[in-house]
This record gives structure tokens, C-alpha cells and sequence, in this order.
């Protein structure tokens, strides 16, 4: 079946008119009609009857033109994803990251560009506002940042994971003895801390808030690695992600946790409205995601012992098949309609319990759990298991943790 055919009936059926059918494909009328006799013709039905001006769809001709409207849809769907695998021979990304994970990525993106050498990769590091506005005026096609994405921001979020922060100080005799260091005892302590534009310094101001106390800035930089060095020199103390502690050089700095100290989450998000190139970024983000995920939990997968390795792998698969496809088919449903979107989420859904071995992702999740209490494993699991439409909701997110909770 020649799918210009099908299009060209569809149109016909819509505008109830030959000549207004022309008129929106640019064709000429003698064209329509004779594509659609040789339609007819196929099929070996009438799917049309004239009376006057009016055109009357027959019962085949009903069949056809509802089935063909899912028809051209899936063709027009296939027809974006062509262009976009296309692009990958060229084309640029352009990634907003804050700087306290460059480090992390690193791998990712040198993946990314022996993988595909033509694909301009442009990043930017800026604090978690700066790169938000980015990604809605259309300057970046995806970001990283700590900051929450506000409900009626056209953009979707997925939440990666949540650094806790530590209290970064000279390794001097003052703070050997130290085991820890509450917040509330910063009072005294000249801070060095990121630049207001940082999403960070947001939600330190608050934590200090919250301890009764405004806060002595001695220093602001949106460089981690210069705070260090402000700290190392004397100016007083960082209060940094403990993946970047831990890279400094521990001879000459200490990094001190509290009792409750405040964690730093880590969103990746992009613009629905200007979303383009999905197989690039989809590309790209099953290395970048992978490795943070990775990373973050290479430690508790390790203490599972002799099943280290299949845990490690099973664990890939549930952040990527689940998190990752679920993410990235909020975009590609974007522009459809509400029962649409259910529609693919339900079928992702079957297609991930499929794949996923539902039974030994159950014993990780409890493996995990016993052992560091991980939320964000059993969150996972649960969405994955339970389907639903948007993990990525604010509303959806509290839900799933509550229903992880229960369960």
C-alpha cells in the first residue's frame, strides 16, 4: 500500500472535498482522485460514495480512515527517528553540567565522541539557574543542576541521585580530633561557598536558616577547585560534595560530615517544546547515566560478594531500561494527546517487565536496602513494576517513594 494514497484519502475524509484536499497537499485534484481508485482498487472496496457535494465514508471506508490515522502517525513518528539517527553524521549537543560533576563525566563524553566523531559536543558549566534559563530559551539542549524543576516549566526532569555535602577545612590541629561537624556549628567560621547563581548556595542558605544563624561568606567562586585551594590557604571553611572532597588531596584537607547534613540531588533535564534530537541525546545519555548511576552505587553492589558481577549488571539494566526509556519517552510523547501517552507507557511498561528479570531485581532491591536503606533502587523497581505514566512528576515522585515505602 502506497502510504501517499492512505494520506491522500485521509485528507480527502478530513476536509470533506476534493479541491480543499488538493489545496493542503499541493497536489492537483486529478491526482487525489486517481490515487485513490488504485487505493480502492487494492483494497477491492468502495471506500467513498458521492452524493452531491457530500461524501459519505462506506463501513471499509470508516475502518480505513480510523486505521489510517494511526498509520500516518507511526510513519510520521518513524519518518523524526530516521532524521534524527541521520543527524548523528553531524549535528551538535550542547550540555549545560554544573561544575562538581565534570569529573564524573568524563568518560561519558569520550565515549560519546569515538562513537561518534561528526557530533559537535559543546558543554557548558554554569550554576543550576543559569543553565535552567539555558535550556528554555534553547541555547542548551540538556543540563544537569541541583535545583528542582518547577511544575509549569515546560521541561522534564529525571532525578539521578542526591550527593551528600561535607564541611571541607586545612588539615590542621584545630580539626583532627573532629569526627564531624554539625552545621549549627558553622556559625563562628568564615564559609567558602559557590556563587549565588548556583542552586546549591540556595539551599545552603536555607539549611543555615533552619539553624538559626546567618552565615560569615568569606568567599564566593563557581570553581570548586579554587574553593579548595581558598580552604587549603586558610580563608576558612568549603562546604563542598563529598565526591569532590574525596579527589582532594587529603594531606592537606579534611572533610568533616555532620550528624544531618544536607544532600545535594542531581537532575538531568530538557525543554519539551524545543526537544529535537532524540537519538543523539539518547545516545549520549546511555553512557552518561549509566556511569553515574554506576558509580554511585559501585560500593553496595561490591558488598554483595561472589554476585557482585550479575548484580552490577542487573542494576544497569534497571536504570537504564527503566529510568532512561521511561525519560525518554515522555519527550517522545510530547506532542500526543493524554490517552496516547497512557497508551505507549502502558506498553513500555509490558516491554520492561519483559526484559527485566523481575525476580532477581526483587532480591538486589532488598539486598540494597538492607544493607544502606537505598530509596532510590526500590523507587526504580517500583516504577518500573507499577507503570506509571510519569515518574518524573514532582507529585508522581513523592507517590512512587510513598508506595516503595509500603510495599
Amino acid at each position: 500500500m502506497d502510504v501517499r494514497a492512505l494520506r491522500y484519502f485521509v485528507e480527502v475524509v478530513r476536509q470533506q472535498s476534493f479541491t480543499r484536499a488538493a489545496e493542503q497537499l499541493y497536489v492537483t485534484q486529478p491526482t487525489i482522485s486517481k490515487m485513490l481508485r488504485q487505493l480502492e482498487d487494492e483494497l477491492g472496496c468502495t471506500l467513498l460514495i458521492r452524493e452531491g457535494r457530500k461524501l459519505h465514508l462506506t463501513d471499509t471506508g470508516q475502518a480505513v480512515y480510523q486505521r489510517g490515522l494511526t498509520i500516518l502517525q507511526e510513519f510520521k513518528q518513524l519518518e523524526a527517528e530516521i532524521s534524527d539517527i541521520n543527524e548523528l553524521k553531524t549535528g551538535e549537543l550542547r550540555l549545560g553540567i554544573p561544575p562538581m560533576v565534570g569529573m564524573q563525566i568524563a568518560g561519558s563524553i569520550s565515549a560519546f565522541r569515538q562513537r561518534y566523531p561528526g557530533v559537535k559536543l559543546k558543554i557548558s558549566e554554569f550554576g543550576g539557574l543559569t543553565v535552567q534559563q539555558a535550556v528554555l530559551s534553547g541555547s542548551l539542549d540538556i543540563a544537569m543542576t541541583a535545583l528542582p524543576v518547577a511544575d509549569d516549566l515546560p521541561l522534564n526532569s529525571l532525578a539521578l541521585m542526591s550527593h551528600p555535602l561535607c564541611v571541607l577545612v586545612p588539615r590542621t590541629e584545630q580539626w583532627l580530633r573532629r569526627s564531624h561537624l554539625p552545621i549549627s556549628e558553622l556559625a563562628g567560621l568564615p564559609i567558602l561557598i559557590y556563587n549565588e547563581e548556583f542552586s546549591l548556595n540556595r539551599q545552603l542558605m536555607r539549611a543555615f536558616q533552619a539553624s538559626g544563624f546567618t552565615p560569615q561568606i568569606a568567599v564566593r567562586s563557581g570553581q570548586w577547585d579554587f574553593l579548595a585551594a581558598m580552604v587549603q590557604a586558610g580563608m576558612g571553611g568549603g562546604i563542598l560534595p563529598e565526591p569532590i572532597c574525596q579527589r582532594l588531596d587529603k594531606s592537606q584537607l579534611l572533610s568533616l560530615p555532620g550528624h544531618a547534613r544536607p544532600a545535594i540531588p542531581l537532575f538531568l533535564f530538557l525543554n519539551q517544546q524545543r526537544f529535537q534530537q532524540v537519538e543523539v541525546v539518547q545516545q549520549f545519555l546511555h553512557g552518561f547515566v549509566a556511569d553515574l548511576l554506576r558509580g554511585a552505587q559501585m560500593i553496595q553492589l561490591a558488598a554483595l560478594g561472589t554476585q557482585a558481577a550479575e548484580a552490577e549488571a542487573t542494576f544497569e539494566v534497571l536504570g537504564i531500561q527503566c529510568a532512561l526509556q521511561i525519560f525518554l519517552a515522555v519527550h517522545a510523547a510530547a506532542q500526543v494527546t493524554h490517552h496516547a501517552r497512557t497508551d505507549l507507557f502502558q506498553q513500555l511498561r509490558v516491554d520492561i517487565l519483559f526484559r527485566i528479570r523481575r525476580q532477581a531485581l526483587f532480591h538486589l532491591v532488598q539486598a540494597l536496602d538492607r544493607r544502606a536503606g537505598h530509596h532510590r533502587a526500590r523507587h526504580l523497581y517500583f516504577a518500573a513494576v507499577n507503570g506509571f505514566i510519569n515518574p518524573f512528576h514532582p507529585a508522581q515522585q513523592q507517590r512512587q517513594h510513598h508506595d516503595a515505602d509500603q510495599q
